[in-house]
C-alpha cells in the first residue's frame, strides 16, 4: 500500500531525549572545538569526505573501498566500476561545504546533490534532474512490488511533501538534533528520486548541521553506526510510518549522532598527530617543498610522481627528492612497477580505514 506520509513538525515528548541529548550536543560541540583549533584542518577534511562517501555508498551495496578511491584518483584499473559512485559523494560533499557556507538549503540544493551524485558534475543545465514521476518501492532484490517491504507516498504527493521539508528545514523553534532526525527521516520516507536516495539523505545530516554553524565543516562520520546497526536502522526507520513510532527513531539518531562525533574527533586528532610527527621529521631536511608535499600525501596518500608535479607546479629532479627523502624516512612505501611507480602512505590509510 503507498504510505500516506504526514507532514512536519511532529509532535513529540521532548523531555523523552533530555538526557541523551545533553550528551551529544556536549560531543557535537567539542567536534567543532577540534575543528577550529587544529592547524591545516583542511588538509584533513579529504580524506574525511573519502571515509564517509565509501561507508555511506558501502550501505546501498557498493563494493569499492577506500583504497580503490584512492586507486582511481591515481588513474589505475579499479577492481570495481563502482568507484565513481563514491567519487561523485565525495564532490557533493566538496559542493555542499563551498554552498551551504553563506546559503541555506533549499530544494534546488537537494536537486544539485542529486545531479552530482547522478552525473559526476556541476553543469545543472544540461539534465533536467526532477523529483520522480514514477512509483518507486523499496524492497529486496529480485522480488516485486507486492513483497515491497516499503512504498513511498505516490509522485503526486512528491512535490507537496519536499516543499514542506523544505519549509521545515528552515524552522528555527526546534532542538537542532531532533530537526535533523526528522529532516533524515522524512526525506527518506518521501524517497523523492529514482536512485541515490539514501546516500542524499546522509548527507543532509552534516549539511544540516553545517548550515546551522553547528560545525564548522559538513561531516561527521555517522554512517559507520548506521552499517554496523543496519537491520535497526532500516526498522526503526520502517516503524516511523508503520507503526507511528518516532521515539524509536529519534533515540536510535541521536546515538548515532554521539558516536560519528566521537569517531569524527578520533580521527581528526590521530591524523593532526601524524601530521605533526611527520612535521618534526622533516624539518632538518631544507626544502622549501616538504610542507607542500607533506599536504599532498595527506590529501593523496596513494598516488604517482607525476601527479605531484602536476599539482604542487613542481620540476621532476624536485618531485624525485622529495619522494626519495620520505621514504628514506619510512613515510612512503614504493610498489614498483613496469611503468610509474606507485607510493603508498600506509599510516594515513590505517587511520581513516579502522
Amino acid at each position: 500500500m503507498v504510505t500516506e506520509l504526514k507532514k512536519l513538525p511532529l509532535r513529540y515528548n521532548y523531555s523523552e531525549f533530555i538526557t541523551s541529548l545533553s550528551k551529544t550536543n556536549y560531543y557535537l560541540g567539542k567536534l567543532d572545538a577540534i575543528f577550529t583549533k587544529v592547524r591545516n584542518a583542511d588538509v584533513f577534511i579529504k580524506p574525511l569526505y573519502i571515509r564517509e562517501a565509501t561507508l555511506s555508498s558501502q550501505i546501498e551495496g557498493i563494493h569499492s573501498s577506500i583504497y580503490d578511491v584512492y586507486l582511481y584518483n591515481t588513474s589505475e584499473q579499479t577492481k570495481y566500476d563502482d568507484v565513481k559512485d563514491i567519487i561523485n559523494y565525495c564532490k557533493a560533499l566538496e559542493y555542499t561545504q563551498k554552498t551551504l557556507k553563506y546559503n541555506h538549503i533549499d530544494l534546488g540544493y537537494i536537486k544539485n546533490i542529486y545531479h552530482i551524485l547522478i552525473h559526476g558534475n556541476t553543469d545543472f543545465n544540461k539534465y533536467n534532474d526532477d523529483f520522480r514521476k514514477i512509483q518507486n518501492w523499496i524492497g529486496l532484490p529480485k522480488t516485486t512490488v507486492k513483497d515491497a517491504l516499503y512504498i513511498p507516498p505516490s509522485p503526486k504527493q512528491v512535490i507537496s511533501l519536499m516543499k514542506n521539508l523544505e519549509k521545515y528545514i528552515n524552522y528555527t523553534r526546534e532542538d537542532i538534533i531532533i530537526q535533523s532526525a526528522l529532516i533524515h527521516s522524512q526525506f527518506e520516507c518521501i524517497h523523492p528520486f529514482i536512485d541515490g536516495n539514501g546516500r542524499i539523505g546522509r548527507i543532509l545530516i552534516p549539511a544540516f548541521l553545517y548550515s546551522r554553524k553547528i560545525i564548522s565543516y559538513p561531516i561527521i562520520c555517522i554512517s559507520e553506526y548506521f552499517e554496523k546497526h543496519r537491520r535497526y536502522y532500516y526498522h526503526v526507520l520502517n516503524n516511523i510510518t508503520k507503526k507511528n513510532d518516532t521515539v524509536s527513531w529519534i533515540k536510535f539518531y541521536i546515538d548515532s549522532i554521539y558516536y560519528g562525533s566521537i569517531k569524527t574527533q578520533d580521527i581528526i586528532f590521530k591524523l593532526s598527530l601524524l601530521y605533526n610527527k611527520i612535521k618534526w621529521q622533516i624539518i632538518n631536511y631544507k626544502s622549501p617543498y616538504s610542507i607542500q608535499f607533506l599536504d599532498f600525501i595527506f590529501k593523496n596518500p596513494i598516488f604517482v610522481s607525476r601527479k605531484v608535479g602536476n599539482d604542487l607546479q613542481l620540476n621532476k629532479v624536485t618531485v624525485n627528492r622529495l619522494i626519495k627523502m620520505f621514504i628514506n624516512l619510512k613515510i612512503l612505501k614504493s610498489m614498483n612497477r613496469k611503468r610509474d611507480n606507485l607510493y603508498i602512505f600506509k599510516e594515513l590509510l590505517t587511520i581513516i580505514q579502522s
